[in-house]
Formats: structure tokens, C-alpha cells, sequence
């Protein structure tokens, strides 16, 4: 059976996730908890630097490491349509590289709002350890400990969210897909949206302070027409399984 370890919430997870449900490939779906994890993850991923998540550990052991190359894994198993058309791969490859910048943006908002917001730090805890006197302590360096992983800041959050959204915006415009048919492309412009206005729980339960910190209501307000795009997406093409953290 693969193993998918993910951060429940984070739109890089979410795009692993959708691209194994396309492809029906079972797994199971562990939560990746910050620091606590950290060395659990790079054994498993045999990495001297920087491990991340989403991982997917397959059943002989190999591990396939980011949201890209996990979506290539899938397609390369599953016998679905496929998510990468052909002559196609290389202009997928471009417009995950072009929504980097926004996606680390919108990470940076919500670590730095995490780390005042106490409800939020809970849930980010599984269930046994959010019962522990030191529970909000442990939390808090958790935080720290992500903060420090991935920073990044390279200028304004909200331009950069926004330029995100613009260039999804332009992909769309008033087409149904952004390659004419669908593909990964439109997963990674719907995990863009995920940055401003977080899925309903139909797709993705959230606990309400995590929907809270990844929520920017006035800025979804101003790409309400991509966020209507997503919610077709989703409708059209994201397997019925609402997903939820673990614990």
C-alpha cells in the first residue's frame, strides 16, 4: 500500500492527493507533524538537506518526493486519463516553477499568523498531544522551527499571492481548461486559489482556525471569477473523498 505524508492543509499536499485520486490508486494519507517528524522524514527520503512533504513512500519502499514528481509517478502507474498531455509535460513543468513564488507567500502568511493564533497551533498538533499541559508550547516551536525552514521572504505577501492569482487569470480567462483538456496545469491553478479561499469541506475538511489563517476574504473577492472557475474543477474533476487531517 503507498503512503502519502502530507501537511494536511498545504496546497502542495492537496495537488499529490488530487493526482493519486484521479488515477484511483490506493494509499493511505499520514500527517506530517513540523520538527516532530523531521527526523522520522528524512530517513525515509535518505536526505541530508531539507525533507519536505508531500512524500509517497510506494509499497517496495521507493519514495517520490514534491508535488510534481508525485504527479508524474501517478501518471506514470494509473490508468486514467492522464495529467500530463503529451508534448505538454514541459509547459506543466514551467507553470509549477512560475507559482512557486506565490505559493511560498501564502506559507509565509500563514506560519506568521500561526504563531499568534493559539487555536490554530492546536489543531496543527494530532489529537493525544493536544491534551499535554505543554501542548501550546509545543506548538509555538513547531512553528518557529517551519518559520526558519522556509524563509523566504522576498517582498510584499499580498503582491505576490496576487501575482499568482493574476497569472491564473490569464490561463483561465474564459476557457473550461487551461490545456483544453484536463491536466495537472489545472490542479496547480486551483492549489493557487487554495492560498485566498480554501475548498469547501465537501473536498477538504479544515479545522476553522487553519480555514481562518489561509482564508484572505478580500482578496478571493477580487478574483471571485477564478475562484468560481475552481469550484467547477473541483466539481468536474476532484474524486468524492473528503479528506481530512489524521487525529
Amino acid at each position: 500500500m503507498k503512503t502519502l505524508y502530507v501537511i494536511h492543509h498545504s496546497p502542495w499536499s492537496e495537488r499529490a492527493r488530487w493526482a493519486l485520486l484521479h488515477h484511483e490508486l490506493a494509499f493511505v494519507e499520514r500527517e506530517h507533524v513540523p520538527l516532530v517528524g523531521e527526523l522520522s522524514l528524512r530517513f525515509r527520503t535518505k536526505a541530508k538537506g531539507k525533507a519536505t512533504v508531500p512524500l509517497l513512500v510506494d509499497a517496495d519502499g521507493t519514495t517520490v518526493q514534491g508535488s510534481l514528481a508525485i504527479a508524474e509517478h501517478a501518471d506514470q502507474r494509473g490508468s486514467r486519463p492522464t495529467l500530463f498531455p503529451p508534448g505538454k509535460a514541459a509547459e506543466i513543468k514551467t507553470l509549477f516553477d512560475d507559482f512557486e513564488e506565490c505559493l511560498n507567500a501564502a506559507r509565509e502568511r500563514f506560519v506568521r499568523d500561526l504563531l499568534n493564533d493559539r487555536d490554530a497551533q492546536l489543531e496543527s498538533l494530532p489529537s493525544l498531544l493536544r491534551r499535554l499541559p505543554f501542548a501550546a508550547m509545543s506548538a509555538r516551536i513547531g512553528t518557529s522551527f517551519v518559520r526558519s525552514k522556509y524563509d523566504a521572504t522576498k517582498g510584499s505577501i499580498d503582491e505576490r499571492i496576487r501575482a499568482g492569482l493574476e497569472r491564473v487569470r490569464d490561463l483561465v480567462g474564459k476557457k473550461k481548461y487551461v490545456l483544453g483538456e484536463f491536466s495537472f496545469a489545472d490542479i496547480l491553478c486551483a492549489s493557487v486559489v487554495q492560498t485566498v479561499d480554501p475548498v469547501s469541506d465537501k473536498w477538504l475538511v479544515l479545522p476553522p482556525a487553519t480555514r481562518r489563517l489561509w482564508t484572505d476574504t478580500s482578496v478571493a473577492k477580487d478574483y471571485a471569477d477564478i475562484v468560481s472557475w475552481r469550484d467547477r474543477i473541483y466539481e468536474a474533476h476532484r474524486p468524492r473523498v473528503a479528506t481530512k487531517a489524521a487525529g
